[in-house]
């Protein structure tokens, strides 16, 4: 297998089981291309420049490319990721670091092997259960009361983007009926956040539905 999805745990959990990838594979520290994203989402041209860098001979037996935060890959970014994933360099393994699997494509995650370190523990109890009172509220409110919420929650695309995740995570806790419901609205936010849609806009249709 040369591709692998960590998913699940903590941001922590999920490096340190790519750390100890690269010591059974012993990879030479220059033979590792990293891909991190660009303030909210990992675009098209990131994707082409990495995978191009991948192609690239190794120092030592094999190279390997890191995606972190693979959850914010724009589809673009997802489809063109996926012609090296289908002919991927004989040298190269690739790794795509992620909270979550539910934005990534159908035909990524049949190209990988998905490794699940358990639900994430990202939000606090706590704070899943504040947003879980606050999502009751806001779904039974006037448009006008909920723009005024959307004007704090998604005063920063960062700040959206949380607020999705800390959701996702609270409903998957919750798992009942109208929580599966809930969850559909927020991934599809999720991924509108990557495409860089207006996030008070996001937020908006996510709450009115």
């Amino acid at each position: 297998m040369h591709a692998f999805i960590i998913t699940g745990g903590s941001r922590e959990k999920r490096r340190e089981r790519i750390i100890r990838k690269l010591n059974e594979w012993k990879i030479n520290q220059f033979d590792i291309r990293e891909l991190t994203p660009d303030e909210s989402s990992i675009g098209i041209a990131r994707v082409r420049q990495f995978t191009s860098h991948l192609s690239l001979a190794p120092s030592g037996a094999l190279s390997v490319g890191i995606i972190s935060d693979a959850e914010l890959l724009t589809q673009e970014a997802q489809n063109a990721l996926l012609k090296t994933l289908e002919e991927p360099p004989g040298h190269a393994r690739i790794i795509l670091e992620t909270q979550t699997i539910d934005t990534l494509l159908p035909t990524i995650l049949s190209r990988c092997l998905v490794t699940s370190l358990g639900v994430s523990d990202t939000f606090s109890r706590a704070e899943h259960e504040a947003w879980l009172a606050a999502w009751s509220t806001l779904v039974s409110q006037r448009p006008g009361v909920v723009l005024g919420a959307v004007e704090v929650i998604a005063a920063s695309r960062g700040g959206a983007q949380r607020w999705v995740i800390c959701g996702i995570e609270a409903l998957h806790r919750a798992l009942d009926t109208q929580s599966a419901q809930a969850i559909g609205r927020l991934l599809k936010a999720q991924v509108q956040l990557a495409a860089n849609v207006t996030p008070k806009l996001v937020i908006d249709l996510c709450i009115l539905g």
